[in-house]
């Protein structure tokens, strides 16, 4: 059996949605777009929703999707993170 996974197009995967009766420059980020700006892959970013401590942003689920408001990002973005073990291991 041969499988075959198709790409996303950037196009398909780069779309924002503006939700009426939120706050004016507030939209929903899609999870690919989120993780890219993050650094980390989808794997990582789910790993991370399940884990309690590292607190990311409540994430929205549409039509088997899943979207993040762009405040909640913004603002888990401009939290101090540790530095990584490869930064560490450099950095010694």
């Amino acid at each position: 059996m041969l499988l075959v996974r198709r790409r996303q197009s950037e196009r398909q995967k780069m779309s924002i949605i503006k939700v009426e009766n939120s706050a004016p420059d507030d939209v929903l980020v899609p999870d690919p777009l989120f993780a890219e700006q993050l650094g980390i892959t989808l794997r990582t970013l789910a790993r991370w929703d399940e884990d309690p401590r590292i607190n990311t942003p409540p994430s929205v689920k549409m039509r088997g999707r899943k979207y993040r408001w762009r405040s909640a990002c913004n603002a888990f973005k401009a939290l101090p993170r540790r530095p990584s073990r490869e930064a560490a291991a450099t950095a010694a």
